[in-house]
């Protein structure tokens, strides 16, 4: 028997929660790709200002309070709960409040749904505790950051342990996640499947590509994401003082986090104010349209698990420069859709900046292989719902 509606509890510590907000905002573009036939509630923190929900939204919104407005800086921050603890020491008081306020708020709004879907390992864990409690199934996706976390903490490794007890499926982002929990937890491989994430289709239709620079002859470079040290941002920086000719290129770093000063002072330090921006955190469109006007795309990152601003580029025609990890070796590959660098290896960078840069043939390659590789695995945001509905609609059936 098919079932004609489906009701699903969203369990996210980063969501948008007013319009313009980047935290988060593959986990609502994958809400939003979901079928109407689907009622989502999504469950997430509040934090410090007042959320005014969207009434054109196809979801609802519940934002629990687990402190007073003011102290309500454990989620939605770049990085999440791991840099903010750091950043503050002070609010670790916060963390019991925090996870019992999550508990306590997934505990109610599964009792009206069907399935449980949790996002990051820490929710997995918190959605495994409940899904026991009312016998509902749960599915939690997993990203780089759960893995990276688990390397080296075994409080992380009891969690996706429990994850993998308790869950119905662990869903990976990645061939790389998925290959690792497989290895580490062999008793439990039947239970992780790998779902790609999505990108939207509307980056199929950038037309930048033909005339790459502007009137200025300026070779446009951009990185996006979070400034925390695992996004190795300085090898960037780094890389654009051993070039040639510096003042042939502009970076924008879109993004924002604890090591935008010490940043700002390495530029200023490499003399390379007049080539470097930093455009601070900005809306989603506004990170599409700074996509779709670059030359190249840099990902300088020491773990990863797969970025979806990489598949955003391939989609946009945005030829790829990425560090050679894991979560990336999958789907940038060198020669076909991009070139890759040692993590941290400012001087092999560089080079790989002037070599496509000099190469008008290569970026036309990687633009079109980066297109047909998106078309090929269909990653878009259609699949990535139509493949989650597809595992809602199991686990559901056989938890009956």
């Amino acid at each position: 028997m098919v079932r004609q509606s489906l009701r699903v509890a969203l369990l996210t510590t980063s969501f948008p929660l007013r319009k313009g907000s980047a935290s988060g905002v593959f986990v609502q573009r994958l809400v939003k790709s979901l079928p109407s036939s689907i009622e989502v509630t999504v469950v997430t923190p509040s934090d410090t200002s007042i959320v005014i929900p969207s009434s054109e939204t196809s979801y609802k919104l519940i934002c629990f309070r687990y402190a007073p407005r003011k102290w309500q800086v454990l989620a939605h921050q770049p990085g999440g709960i791991p840099v903010a603890l750091k950043q503050n020491k002070a609010i670790r008081w916060l963390v019991p409040v925090f996870f019992v306020s999550t508990l306590i708020s997934s505990f109610r709004a599964a009792r009206k749904t069907d399935i449980i879907h949790a996002n990051w390992s820490i929710n997995g864990a918190i959605a495994g505790l409940v899904g026991c409690a009312l016998r509902k199934p749960v599915v939690t996706t997993v990203r780089g950051e759960d893995i990276a976390r688990a390397k080296s903490s075994k409080v992380y490794q009891y969690i996706l342990a429990w994850c993998l007890r308790s869950n119905y499926k662990l869903v990976t982002v990645s061939e790389a996640i998925h290959e690792f929990l497989s290895r580490e937890y062999p008793a439990y491989s039947h239970k992780i499947t790998f779902l790609p994430n999505g990108v939207d289709s509307g980056l199929l239709n950038n037309t930048h590509f033909g005339s790459r620079e502007n009137q200025k002859g300026v070779f446009r470079l951009l990185t996006v994401g979070s400034l925390i040290p695992r996004k190795g941002v300085e090898t960037i920086i780094e890389a654009l003082s051993y070039l040639r000719s510096p003042n042939d290129y502009k970076l924008s770093i879109v993004g924002d986090g604890k090591e935008l000063k010490s940043l700002k002072s390495l530029v200023k330090r490499k003399s390379l104010c007049e080539v470097v921006e930093f455009v601070g955190q900005v809306s989603p469109e506004l990170v599409v349209e700074y996509l779709c006007n670059a030359d190249a795309f840099i990902l300088a990152s020491y773990s990863e698990g797969r970025p979806n601003v990489v598949l955003e580029s391939f989609a946009a025609g945005v030829p790829v420069i990425a560090s050679d990890i894991e979560g990336l070796q999958e789907l940038v590959q060198p020669g076909k859709t991009g070139l890759r660098f040692q993590p941290g290896d400012a001087k092999e960078l560089a080079k790989k900046i002037e070599k496509l840069h000099q190469n008008r043939e290569l970026q036309a390659q990687f633009s079109e292989q980066g297109r047909e590789f998106i078309l090929k695995n269909k990653l878009l945001w259609e699949h990535a719902g139509q493949r989650y509905t597809e595992l809602y609609l199991e686990a559901v059936e056989h938890k009956q």
